[in-house]
């Protein structure tokens, strides 16, 4: 009898946790591909050098999943942006918060002054689709100097999620 007690409420909580888990998910739109593009070009710095960097991407979306498949930065003095960074281990995950931001995981940048690693993390505006950075930052690896992100990021056709 104990053991039926047991195994009902370890049942219970299996079946509880599963829903719980589905219900935080995120619903991205629209599904398919969507391009990501810097507008006016974002701030990019590490240690003392700074530049102004454009930036270009692509989005899958599919209902609960959202991954970034590919960036490139070009831009700069002498295209010193595509130069001195290149995106490594794509795709990335991304994932759109409850509080309004947006994160994409597990970035890794390899870059001429030191390699970078880490989530990115910014704001979402649901109502035109737009990435804003604002000091984000990608730590050293494996030390050094962090990459700094600052700018927005535009999304074509416009994407948004709901987050219960």
């Amino acid at each position: 009898m104990i053991l039926k007690k047991i195994c009902t409420a370890v049942c219970l909580f299996v079946i509880v946790s599963g829903f719980a888990g589905q219900v935080h998910a995120e619903t991205w739109f629209p599904n398919g591909a969507v391009a990501m593009a810097s507008i006016d070009g974002l701030e990019v710095s590490k240690g003392t050098l700074g530049l102004t960097c454009n930036l270009m991407g692509a989005v899958d979306l599919d209902g609960e999943n959202a991954s970034v498949g590919a960036l490139e930065v070009s831009g700069g003095p002498f295209n010193l942006c595509g130069v001195s960074a290149q995106f490594e281990n794509l795709p990335y995950n991304m994932e759109g918060n409850a509080d309004g931001t947006v994160t994409i995981q597990n970035i890794y940048v390899d870059g001429a002054t030191g390699d970078c690693a880490g989530d990115l993390t910014g704001t979402f505006d649901q109502s035109t689709g737009i990435l804003t950075f604002d000091n984000a930052a990608l730590p050293g690896v494996p030390s050094g100097a962090s990459c700094v992100l600052s700018g927005q990021v535009s999304t074509n056709p416009q994407a948004s999620y709901t987050n219960p």
